[in-house]
């Protein structure tokens, strides 16, 4: 028997599959959620050595992470990494959606996937990326956009203090700002800071204004997206909170 809270989550509850070593995503969901909604964490767990194989895992055993909340009553879930969506490729990634949200029987959305379906709404067609990714995977997430009928006119890495791919979640929106100005906005009708793991609601705020461009993150498009699907919201983006200071997060 599904079990739905009487007192919390009068507007939904939506679940949210986080890597597992990830600090950001929550931090970062909670900061942009509109009241009444409920957000519920599970970890998305791999114990594959290497980064692939786990971002693999991440996604292709969606099902089983979302059956984590038992009887959880949740509305739907989301899955906040962008880079497993970036090896399946963009056709794959659409399929693997349907079919896990047939299967459950709620909505199944993927960092990637609103993104995709902001960049729709925006009307925009040519980005520019700055990713936190190795550059394997930066070459993946070129192709996944170009694949979704995306121009990547520009993408710009975030440097990593350290060898470790966990050295993301060290990042700060400084760090993230600071890459992001190196792009030419002429060249641009959007820019994407890619990763659910890299900090960046700090950094959103002042490219937006600094460019005159939509600028636009994994972890604002996803709670975005859900928050459409569950009709708490018709834009393309959530608004950041009034006088954000992330350092309190």
């Amino acid at each position: 028997m599904a079990v739905k809270p009487t007192e919390y989550g009068s507007r939904g509850i939506v679940g949210i599959g986080v890597p597992q070593a990830n600090p950001t995503v929550e931090q970062e969901m909670f900061a942009l959620r509109p009241a009444g909604l409920s957000l519920v964490t599970t970890r998305l767990t791999s114990r594959a050595d290497g980064l692939e194989q786990r971002l693999r895992d991440y996604i292709e055993r969606t099902v089983d992470y979302a059956r984590r909340f038992d009887d959880l009553a949740i509305d739907a879930f989301a899955i906040a990494c962008t880079g497993s969506s970036y090896l399946l490729g963009a056709q794959a990634e659409q399929a693997l959606l349907r079919d896990s949200s047939a299967e459950l029987g709620y909505p199944v959305i993927s960092a990637a996937g609103a993104i995709t379906e902001t960049l729709k709404l925006l009307g925009v067609g040519r980005i520019g990326i700055v990713s936190p990714y190795p550059d394997w995977l930066a070459t993946r997430a070129c192709e996944f956009w170009s694949g979704a009928g995306y121009e990547v006119a520009a993408i710009r890495g975030v440097q990593l203090r350290g060898a470790n791919v966990h050295a993301i979640y060290e990042l700060s929106s400084a760090d993230a700002l600071a890459v992001a100005r190196e792009l030419d906005p002429n060249e641009l009708d959007a820019i994407l800071f890619t990763g659910t793991g890299m900090p960046t609601l700090g950094a959103i705020a002042p490219l937006a204004e600094a460019t005159g461009l939509p600028v636009l993150s994994s972890n604002l498009c996803l709670l975005s997206a859900v928050c459409r699907k569950l009709g708490l919201s018709s834009d393309p983006l959530l608004p950041l909170p009034a006088g954000l200071d992330t350092t309190t997060l």
